[in-house]
């Protein structure tokens, strides 16, 4: 049975652009093309298939059921593709690293980190992405990341760790000067957290007051950060209250002492740290150097986690 003849490339290529995207001007920009040309190749597209891809919706376009079938094997077509002519041929630069990761690990853990790593491996080149949104690594070109979070990801090698919990930290003249020695003491004190929209299920300081066996306490001299944790931890350390914080991000300053659990309860995030690289992506000897000392980095500070959660 002989096969149907393909749309054109051209064609193929604008609309998965534009399905990714969800916008045609975008899909214009990512292809150095006008949003006008993108238009044409999708009609051309709808006429050769003789079905409709997209639908325009305000100022932006919606996909149709076939759409959707359709964007799911192409992106999954071109992601082998260009995946493909990396492992054979390696783009100019290819000897750098792209690291990712939302800012708060950046900040509080990986860059104050780093010296070590550089000290071993100094002609290695490693270029930051940061952000909150669920990035793609194949289309940014991203190597490896570190994400808190729940999800599996086909495309993704995913090193899973371990659950993240929240501790009550403070510094220790905070502590001192409030007379902290009991859960019950922490109901007349500024209390900071920071917004966990990225995880509904993360808990707050109500949900630390219930396990601790306390009643709930007016939180109305709290201080709240959106999706800042890496502010709220240093706002702790200056002293502005008890911050309900991640362990792994506050590591550094519990080691050092700038903060304290002075008591538990610790309470599960419900999500775990993961590492992650591109499935079939080629592999760099500066890559494998730089994921070995992530890993091991990342075991050390875990094992001394655990050992301060057991300790409570």
């Amino acid at each position: 049975m002989p096969y149907r003849r393909l749309p054109p490339m051209l064609s193929l290529r604008a609309f998965e652009a534009v399905a990714r995207h969800s916008s045609i001007k975008e899909a214009a920009e990512e292809l150095a093309v006008t949003p006008g040309a993108i238009s044409q190749q999708i009609k051309k597209l709808e006429t050769d298939l003789d079905l409709q891809l997209l639908e325009r919706v305000n100022r932006g376009v919606r996909l149709t059921d076939d759409g959707m079938k359709l964007k799911a094997g192409l992106t999954s077509a071109f992601l082998q593709i260009r995946e493909t002519i990396e492992s054979l041929a390696p783009a100019p630069g290819d000897d750098e690293i792209v690291f990712a990761s939302a800012n708060p690990f950046m900040t509080k853990w990986l860059i104050p980190n780093l010296p070590r790593f550089f000290e071993a491996h100094g002609d290695v080149d490693i270029r930051f992405v940061s952000s909150y949104d669920r990035q793609d690594y194949a289309a940014e070109g991203i190597d490896i990341g570190v994400r808190l979070g729940t999800a599996e990801e086909a495309a993704l090698h995913q090193r899973w760790f371990r659950t993240e919990y929240v501790l009550p930290l403070a510094s220790p003249d905070f502590i001192a000067a409030q007379n902290i020695r009991e859960p019950r003491d922490l109901q007349r004190v500024p209390l900071i957290e920071d917004d966990p929209s990225w995880n509904p299920r993360a808990p707050r300081w109500r949900d630390w007051f219930e396990a601790a066996g306390l009643p709930p306490r007016d939180t109305s001299r709290s201080m709240s950060f959106e999706l800042q944790h890496d502010r709220a931890i240093d706002t702790a350390v200056q002293g502005g209250g008890v911050v309900l914080g991640f362990g792994l991000l506050a590591i550094r300053e519990l080691d050092a002492g700038r903060l304290v659990c002075p008591f538990g309860p610790a309470l599960s995030t419900h999500a775990d740290w993961q590492m992650l690289t591109r499935k079939h992506a080629r592999r760099t000897e500066a890559l494998e150097k730089f994921e070995a000392w992530l890993e091991a980095m990342l075991k050390d500070c875990f094992e001394r986690l655990d050992a301060t959660i057991e300790a409570l």
